[in-house]
């Protein structure tokens, strides 16, 4: 069975372009191995990557990693 990741298109095409080399998620997974990633808008599959691990991170990196693409420079704010 191979599971989704849905992701903005832009995130999306930074990994399969590689650009970028992870996805920062609210959540872990424990679904190593091929995963299908997903446009968000149309609900398809763009491509496929290899799971090879995950990693706990703090909010404030959460908020870096997504400050990528046309949100690059943007500074998100925390909401504790």
């Amino acid at each position: 069975m191979i599971y989704g990741l849905i992701m903005l298109r832009e995130y999306l095409d930074e990994i399969l372009d590689g650009t970028k080399f992870y996805d920062a998620r609210a959540y872990n997974t424990n679904k190593p191995g091929l995963i299908a990633l997903v446009d968000t808008r149309k609900s398809s599959i763009i491509g496929t990557v290899e799971l090879i691990g995950t990693k706990p991170i703090t909010a404030e990196e959460y908020c870096k990693w997504h400050a990528t693409g046309k949100w690059e420079g943007m500074i998100f704010k925390l909401k504790i």
